[in-house]
């Protein structure tokens, strides 16, 4: 493949390029956006990064749609902000009615999550052919399942072959049609298992949102270093108490830590049952809901 057009310079338009640039089967990328100096900034970062990381191709950017006409692919990503947001709505499909004169029948990959009803309007309003749209999304979404599997199962994501149906978020996945190493997944993984992905692959749509997104379980009140803190229930290490570490969340109470990893714990606001494990205190942290905070 010789050129590759991405419309979009946004986070997801640059990950995509810096992701076909380093595995060196593309001659030349091409960032197209009407920020012209942010997707050349971008496009000469990952043009010089190619000297650490290995590999040849060729990133350039330009405001011009029509650059399109030489790619062999074109890909849909976000376009640069603010807001920064994923090609959708009308704009969208008026950007694609301008493409497709110069498109000259290329692949269209929409790479956003959020991008269904566009390749469905692209379909139906523009006449585009349904073989020339592809949505990479749902096939990001099919990997993230097997390698879900593959860790249930202690094997490689390869050994696992497994489809999923159906358009997003509405997702099935047919297990008795699915298999890990050549044996039926139903032979390989437990009832219990399959209920744990099934649970765990609903929570994975839209693809690229990560855990650091959720809420951690508890508060705490701190100087906001890292530490180590013990509390009636176990030991608990992380950069905030109450979130998951090594151990039990700490119970209600005072946590006093060390520098040298020893605490002192007392079970409550009042009365001071200090015990010191290792050393002398350096600061103290309050685990539990704000509005039981005594301070």
């Amino acid at each position: 493949m010789s050129r590759v057009a991405i419309v979009g310079a946004g986070d997801l338009g640059a990950a995509v390029a810096q992701a076909l640039a380093a595995r060196d089967r593309v001659k030349t990328v091409t960032l197209i956006d009407t920020a012209a100096a942010v997707a050349a900034g971008k496009a000469l970062d990952i043009r010089q990064s190619g000297a650490v990381e290995g590999f040849h191709c060729h990133v350039d950017a330009t405001s011009d749609f029509t650059a399109v006409i030489a790619a062999d692919v074109c890909i849909i990503a976000d376009r640069f902000g603010p807001p920064a947001a994923e090609w959708q709505g009308e704009d969208a499909l008026a950007m694609l009615g301008r493409l497709l004169p110069h498109a000259s029948g290329a692949p269209v990959i929409f790479a956003g999550a959020s991008q269904a009803e566009l390749m469905l309007r692209a379909a139906r309003e523009l006449g585009m052919r349904r073989d020339q749209l592809i949505g990479s999304a749902p096939e990001g979404f099919a990997s993230a399942v097997r390698a879900i599997v593959a860790l249930e199962a202690r094997s490689s994501p390869a050994e696992v072959m497994l489809s999923v149906l159906g358009a997003p978020p509405a997702f099935v996945v047919p297990w008795s049609e699915a298999s890990i190493g050549g044996y039926a997944v139903e032979r390989v993984l437990s009832q219990v298992q399959i209920t744990r992905i099934d649970a765990r692959a609903a929570k994975l749509w839209p693809p690229g949102r990560g855990a650091g997104s959720r809420r951690p379980r508890g508060r705490c009140r701190s100087a906001g270093w890292p530490r180590t803190s013990a509390g009636a229930t176990g030991t608990c290490t992380g950069s905030s108490a109450g979130r998951r570490g090594s151990g039990p969340r700490p119970r209600r109470g005072w946590s006093a830590s060390t520098g040298y990893g020893g605490a002192w714990t007392r079970a409550g606001p009042t009365g001071p049952s200090w015990r010191a494990t290792r050393a002398t205190p350096t600061r103290r942290t309050w685990c539990g809901s704000s509005a039981s905070s005594p301070a």
